[in-house]
């Protein structure tokens, strides 16, 4: 008798980001966009801050998709609930990675180095992780002046991987060397998304 082989195809993954500081609208279209990446099968990695990174979290619970989430932090490992992690700072999205990690989110602390190295230095590098980790591409929810936002977006352009980009009201799209940006198709594209094109 003849073997069948079965081959699970692994569900692409998106790095999801952008802004710390998003307005009540650019937080929902956050939410929208990280829930139709879920929804349509896609996993998410994450960062750990509040804006765009909690809109996400919260997107994923809200779907009960927590499940298709890793999330990289810059800050230690949670703790019980009420606790302050180590290396966490203001614009940290604490509450929402637990609640996320409560509903089946995976958190990996310290994803942008030990608590030695300087807030500002675990941050770049814990994005950097985050877009070391997306196999498909990352969606961006562009607000002006995220440098963090652009972190993410030239690391995983670099990598040869497709950007999405959701600007908010007076984001510039940024220029990349050889790439344009057109209207993105689907639902990111209804959502006002733009991709990159090479």
């Amino acid at each position: 008798m003849a073997q069948i082989a079965l081959f699970s195809i692994a569900p692409p993954i998106w790095a999801f980001g952008g802004s710390r500081s998003l307005n009540p609208k650019d937080s929902v279209l956050a939410s929208k966009a990280a829930a139709l990446l879920l929804q349509g099968g896609a996993e998410l990695v994450v960062g750990c801050c509040k804006g765009a990174d909690a809109c996400a979290l919260a997107a994923a619970v809200g779907t009960g998709l927590a499940s298709r989430v890793s999330v990289l932090g810059a800050f230690g490992p949670l703790g019980p609930a009420g606790h302050w992690p180590a290396g966490a700072c203001p614009s940290s999205a604490v509450d929402g990675v637990r609640a996320a990690h409560y509903a089946g989110a995976t958190f990996h602390p310290w994803s942008g180095g030990p608590a030695s190295l300087p807030l500002n230095s675990r941050l770049a590098a814990r994005t950097r992780a985050v877009a070391a980790a997306a196999s498909a591409g990352a969606v961006v929810v562009l607000a002006p002046g995220s440098r963090g936002s652009m972190v993410l977006v030239r690391a995983v352009a670099r990598r040869g991987l497709s950007v999405v980009l959701l600007p908010v009201a007076g984001a510039k799209m940024p220029v990349l060397a050889g790439c344009s940006w057109a209207p993105a198709s689907g639902g990111l594209g209804q959502l006002g998304g733009f991709a990159l094109q090479r």
